[in-house]
């Protein structure tokens, strides 16, 4: 799989490689991926969510508009697409036009949403926006690289983080 991811991804995930040996907190390197992410790819905006406990979803930790910066340690509804990424464990894409009227983010076109998990279970999402649409290929091909990034993170994640603070989601 990893022959498949695009260069500009694999320079990103020597990146998110090197961040994650030299982090001291799951607090600094989440704050690290979503810049690093957002930059180098280009997006307008890069989020992590993770599951608490009590098994409520928070943003954690974000890059991006000041639309998204509001929504920082807000809950999250369970009709939230990243809280269905959570339960299913799957990829979700979104690029509903009507969702997107939004003034807050006009310049939005597409949403990825990947699950971040582990053997214990799914402990969180990352959301992604761009300012592009994509065709379907195009689609396929960004969801494997981002795939590919979001097993790096959440690897990296489950080394770092307080595993009383976190929730797991398990099938």
């Amino acid at each position: 799989m990893i022959s498949t991811i695009e260069p500009v991804y694999s320079q990103c995930l020597d990146e998110l490689k090197v961040t994650g040996i030299h982090a001291r907190s799951l607090g600094e390197y989440a704050e690290k991926v979503v810049q690093i992410v957002k930059e180098r790819i280009n997006f307008l905006f890069v989020g992590i969510a993770l599951l608490e406990p009590n098994l409520l979803v928070r943003f954690y930790k974000g890059a991006g508009s000041k639309y998204y910066q509001r929504r920082m340690n807000m809950n999250i509804k369970l009709s939230n697409p990243i809280c269905i990424v959570i339960r299913n464990g799957s990829p979700l894409v979104d690029d509903n036009e009507e969702f997107f009227n939004n003034p807050d983010i006009l310049d939005e076109k597409i949403r990825f949403y990947l699950p971040l998990q582990c053997p214990k279970g799914r402990f969180g999402a990352i959301e992604i926006s761009a300012a592009y649409k994509l065709d379907k290929d195009s689609t396929a091909r960004t969801v494997t690289n981002l795939e590919i990034l979001s097993s790096e993170i959440a690897s990296t994640c489950v080394k770092l983080m307080n595993e009383s603070e976190i929730g797991f989601w398990k099938d």
